[in-house]
Formats: structure tokens, C-alpha cells, sequence
């Protein structure tokens, strides 16, 4: 990752880390890395892999995605809308 990417990731880590109040120490701990290592990302200090990005998410109960792009999906509109698309969508057998 880039700084500027690192920096990004790092940022939305910490904000989603600290809505529902968990502190370095317990996100590290339900991800299995150590409170520094979470320090460091949320600093944009270090360059994380795919695989740390997704555990991180699963610690966290977000999307992947949402790290990267900072903005939360809803689920439920996400579904609703894929639902949408189908039902407009012609299938013929």
C-alpha cells in the first residue's frame, strides 16, 4: 500500500474500532495481532496485507471493503437493491 492508502485504511480501522468503543487491545485481540501492530496501521505507519485487511474487518463486523472506502453499506439497501435490479431485469428460460 501506498502512505496515502496506508494512512486512509488506518483512519477508517481506528473510526470503526471506535464506534462501538473497543479499545486497540480487545481489536487486537479478536484479530489475534498484537495492540502495537493495531497502533501502527491506525497510524498508517504500516503496510497491511489482503489477508490482515479481511481479519481486521471480521474483528470489527464490517465489510472489507469498508476500510477501504470509509463509508458504511447497508446490507439490507445493498440486498434491496440487487433485488430491484433482478425483478426489472427480463429472464427468459
Amino acid at each position: 500500500m501506498n502512505d496515502k492508502l496506508s494512512a486512509l485504511v488506518g483512519n477508517n480501522i481506528k473510526k470503526y474500532r471506535k464506534e462501538p468503543g473497543i479499545s486497540q487491545k480487545e481489536l487486537a485481540e479478536k484479530a489475534g495481532l498484537h495492540r502495537a501492530y493495531i497502533g501502527g496501521i491506525e497510524r498508517g505507519e504500516r503496510n497491511i496485507t489482503l489477508d490482515t485487511l479481511h481479519i481486521l474487518a471480521g474483528a470489527s463486523n464490517i465489510a472489507p471493503v469498508e476500510l477501504h472506502s470509509g463509508r458504511k453499506r447497508c446490507l439490507i439497501n445493498t440486498v434491496k437493491n440487487n433485488i430491484s435490479v433482478i425483478m426489472n431485469q427480463e429472464i427468459f428460460l
